[in-house]
C-alpha cells in the first residue's frame, strides 16, 4: 500500500513516521490527538443549507460519510503509525480529514512566515530563503475611491514595471479606451507591497505604488488575466519590486506537487464565519502564507486545481512551487474546504500579448 498518506496524516498529527511502537510512545496522548483532528475536520465541513437540492444533500450526506471513514483510520494511525493498515475507502476519508485540518493560513511579519505547524516546518526551514524571496513581490490591490471596499485583491511582479492579477479583480476599475482598457474616469489603483499584520517601523503607504495603466485584460474570461503597468518608484523613493520567476514547465503541475499562495485573504460571505475564525482568525486583509498541495490538473492543462486555504481577497494571488520557487499559477476562484482552482502560467505564456509586454515567451 501507498505509504505517503500515512506519512502524511502523522506529520499533521505532529507524530514520528518510524515504524516502531517505541517511537509512536514518546507522543504524548496520540488518541486525543487525533480525535481532535476528526472532530476539527468535521467542523470545517461547510454546513448543508436549508434550502439546498437532494444532489447537494446527497454529496454532503457522502463527505460526512468519507470523513467518518477517515476518522477511524486515523485511529488506526495514531495506533500504528507507519503499520496501520488501510483500505482504498480509509485512504481517501484519511486524506479528506488531511486537508481540511492541514491547511493553515500563515501571517507573514516582518517578511518571514510567522506561527508553521508541525506538518509545514520542515519545508518551511529547507526553504525559507526562497519563500522570503517571493514575499516582497505580492502586494494589495486597492481603489482608494471605493470607499466601501477596502481593497479587491491580490497582484504580485511579473516582469519589469508590470504586475499580475485577475480579469474579474482588475475589470471593477478598468475603462474600454478603443481596443484597449485604461483606469476608469475619477478612478485611481494602488498595489501596496508590505501590508503585514502590525508590522513595527513602516509608515503606511511606504511600500504603496501606483498602477498608471492596463495593458491586457485577457479577451476569454475564463483565463482570467490581467496585466497592470506600475510606476517603477513610488513618491517616498522606493523602488518597484523585482519580477517574480514564471514556470514554463507543464509538467511541474501534477497531483500532490507542494505549492503555496501569498495573498490577502478577506472577510467572505460565502464561508462559515466559524471556518474563518478556525483557519484565518480575525486578522484578515494582511499578508499571508498558505501552504498546500496541488490536487489536478485539466485535461487542457490549462487551470490546476489546489488545496491551499484562501478567501475572496486571495483573487490575483500567485501559486508557487516549494521547490523551485516559481509562480506555477494565477489564483483565481475557490470552493471553501473543498478546491481552489488556478490558471497554469506555462500554458499561456506563449499568448503573443504577453510576449509583446515581456512576459514569457
Amino acid at each position: 500500500m501507498n505509504e505517503l498518506p500515512i506519512r502524511r496524516a502523522l506529520a499533521a498529527l505532529g507524530m514520528p513516521a518510524g515504524a516502531g511502537f517505541e517511537a509512536m510512545n514518546r507522543v504524548s496522548q496520540p488518541d486525543q490527538q487525533a480525535d481532535s483532528m476528526f472532530e476539527r475536520a468535521r467542523g470545517s465541513l461547510p454546513a448543508l443549507r436549508s434550502d439546498a437540492s437532494e444532489i447537494e444533500r446527497a454529496r454532503h450526506a457522502l463527505a460526512r460519510s468519507l470523513l467518518d471513514e477517515g476518522g477511524r483510520a486515523l485511529k488506526e494511525v495514531a495506533a500504528r503509525g507507519i503499520n496501520a493498515s488501510l483500505s482504498d475507502s480509509a485512504t481517501a476519508g484519511l486524506e479528506a480529514i488531511v486537508r481540511l485540518t492541514g491547511r493553515p493560513s500563515l501571517l507573514i511579519v516582518g517578511g518571514k512566515v510567522a506561527g508553521a505547524s508541525d506538518e509545514w516546518e520542515e519545508p518551511l526551514d529547507i526553504f525559507e530563503g526562497m519563500i522570503e524571496e517571493v514575499i516582497p513581490k505580492v502586494g494589495r490591490l486597492r481603489v482608494p475611491e471605493f470607499a466601501d471596499e477596502p481593497y479587491l485583491g491580490t497582484a504580485f511582479m511579473v516582469a519589469p514595471c508590470l504586475a499580475m492579477t485577475n480579469f474579474h479583480v482588475a475589470i471593477h476599475f478598468a475603462e474600454q479606451n478603443g481596443a484597449n482598457w485604461k483606469i476608469g474616469t475619477g478612478l485611481s489603483a494602488l498595489v501596496d507591497f508590505l501590508a503585514e499584520n502590525g508590522h513595527p517601523g513602516v509608515p503606511s503607504g511606504q511600500h504603496e505604488f501606483r498602477v498608471t495603466g492596463i495593458e491586457y485584460l485577457h479577451p476569454d474570461p475564463r483565463v482570467d488575466l490581467a496585466v497592470l503597468r506600475m510606476e517603477s518608484a513610488n513618491e517616498l523613493g522606493k523602488l518597484l519590486p523585482a519580477p517574480l520567476p514564471l514556470s514554463t514547465n507543464k509538467a511541474s503541475i501534477h497531483a500532490r506537487e507542494r505549492v503555496y499562495v501569498i495573498g490577502y485573504p478577506s472577510a467572505d460571505d460565502r464561508v462559515d464565519a466559524s471556518i474563518i475564525d478556525r483557519v484565518f482568525g480575525r486578522q484578515l486583509g494582511v499578508k499571508r502564507f498558505a501552504p498546500g498541495e496541488i490536487m489536478a490538473a485539466s485535461a487542457n492543462g490549462v487551470q490546476f486545481t489546489h488545496d491551499c486555504s484562501t478567501l475572496r481577497g486571495n483573487s490575483g494571488s500567485c501559486v508557487i512551487g516549494f521547490n523551485t520557487g516559481s509562480v506555477y499559477g494565477l489564483h483565481r476562484a475557490g470552493t471553501a474546504s473543498v478546491e481552489n482552482r488556478a490558471l497554469s502560467l506555462a500554458a499561456v505564456l506563449n499568448d503573443a500579448r504577453l510576449i509583446a509586454l515581456g512576459i514569457g515567451g
